[in-house]
């Protein structure tokens, strides 16, 4: 992916890499859903990581850590599975900020 957006893309094209809070909700693995979303988000983490590292113009924003880092009151909506408009605009935010500051 990274050689076709470098290759058809702009010459300045930058990429944001990131990993969803949003827990799974079923998996096929036979497994807990629990260790099934924790797996799935470490994995997830550590290829976005890596993938960031090798290539100058990628970086990671941390999404997932906003919002698993945050008060879970604050974070997450009472099914625990959608977050809060709350540390939606937290992360976006954050996000405009970060992206949007001149070099």
């Amino acid at each position: 992916m990274h050689a076709l957006l470098t290759r058809f893309g702009r010459p300045d094209l930058k990429i944001v890499v990131t990993v969803s809070p949003i827990p799974l909700q079923a998996t096929y693995t036979g497994q807990d859903i629990v260790i099934a979303n924790t797996y799935s988000k470490s994995t997830l983490r550590a290829v976005a990581q890596d993938w960031a590292a090798k290539h100058p113009n990628v970086q990671y924003f941390p999404s997932y850590e906003i919002v698993m880092n945050s008060d879970k009151r604050i974070a997450w909506a009472r099914d625990f599975r959608h977050v809060t408009g709350r540390i939606a605009a937290v992360a976006v935010d954050t996000f405009v900020t970060t992206f949007t500051a001149t070099p």
